[in-house]
């Protein structure tokens, strides 16, 4: 979720760490470089260290502190780390839904996206040069479900309790079609959120076992 105000606040091209500014690469093709990295099957080591070059032009010397920050930027500034509790006046709805069930993948559904973009803002993401990974996030969110990305993600997401026979069987047949295959160090199965904490908490373990 995106904990920030794009009309009154400007967008972040920087994070300070140790009293320093850092320039951080801001472009939403960054974000699509780090989760197929921390998908990928190198190294913790490898994966901290391309992480920490994907974002930063120099690196902080502070290489706790530079992941975290990176972390935080691709949140977009959202580091609760934990989820809210619903309201009660949702619980109905968001009970049409899997808990602890990821509905997109930007490697595996990077095609979708692209097509969902071009459809709902007219945007070809493989031609324009730049745009914020915020801003991307925004867009992305708000993919209309009838989008093919945003099918895509309510099927997976879907519970099927109480459909009838046919739709069922076609949105389990959806399922199956559209299911996430990755099942490396950052499963697919997980949340945004799940996922993020577990970036976090991997990071914080590796750190702790090298005496940093």
């Amino acid at each position: 979720m995106i904990r920030f105000n794009l009309f009154t606040e400007e967008l972040p091209k920087d994070v300070e760490i140790s009293g320093r500014k850092y320039e951080i690469n801001t472009d939403f093709k960054t974000g699509f470089k780090l989760e197929e990295v921390m998908r990928s099957s190198v190294s913790g080591e490898t994966k901290i260290l391309r992480m920490l070059q994907i974002y930063y032009p120099v690196i902080p010397p502070d290489i706790a502190a530079a992941v975290e920050k990176a972390l935080w930027f691709y949140q977009c500034g959202d580091s609760r780390g934990t989820a809210e509790k619903p309201k009660n006046k949702k619980e109905r709805y968001r009970n049409k839904y899997e808990k602890n069930t990821a509905a997109y993948s930007f490697c595996q559904d990077a095609a979708y996206i692209y097509a969902s973009f071009l459809e709902q803002y007219r945007i070809d993401l493989c031609d324009i040069e730049y745009m914020h990974w915020w801003k991307f996030c925004a867009m992305f969110e708000s993919l209309s479900e009838d989008t093919q990305m945003g099918k895509i993600m309510y099927y997976r997401k879907v519970r099927t309790t109480g459909m009838s026979k046919d739709k069922r069987f076609f949105i389990n047949e959806m399922k199956k079609k559209y299911r996430l295959l990755d099942n490396t160090d950052v499963s697919g199965r997980l949340t945004l959120e799940q996922r993020n904490m577990r970036w976090r908490k991997y990071i914080k373990d590796r750190f702790k076992e090298q005496g940093r």
